[in-house]
């Protein structure tokens, strides 16, 4: 059943010269791109993100577009709860698996 989805993520960048642009799926989805232009070493984006999303095992990934920086997803949530597959593991910390129950 497919259900809205109140996705929430923080997005972290270490960059220097060009500020880095970025872009996040869901599945295999667009759902944002946008420019990263605070300075990454104490600032960072909490994503809004509505997705219309069935029950199973989804991805939500970060894309870096521009190739300078370094960004990380922290702080994951879906409808309020953390709810990241058991099996998640992502060390670079760009991409984050999830289940969703109906």
């Amino acid at each position: 059943m497919e259900v809205f989805r109140h996705i929430t993520v923080d997005v972290t960048c270490h960059w220097s010269d060009i500020p880095p642009v970025y872009r996040i799926y869901v599945d295999s989805d667009l759902i944002t791109e946008r420019v990263f232009s605070w300075p990454g070493y104490h600032n960072y984006i909490k994503e809004n993100l509505i997705c219309h999303l069935n029950s199973g095992i989804h991805k939500l990934r970060i894309q870096n577009c521009t190739g300078s920086g370094t960004f990380k997803l922290k702080n994951f949530e879906v409808d309020g709860v953390n709810c990241m597959h058991p099996n998640h593991v992502d060390p670079t910390m760009q991409e984050i698996t999830f289940m969703l129950h109906p």
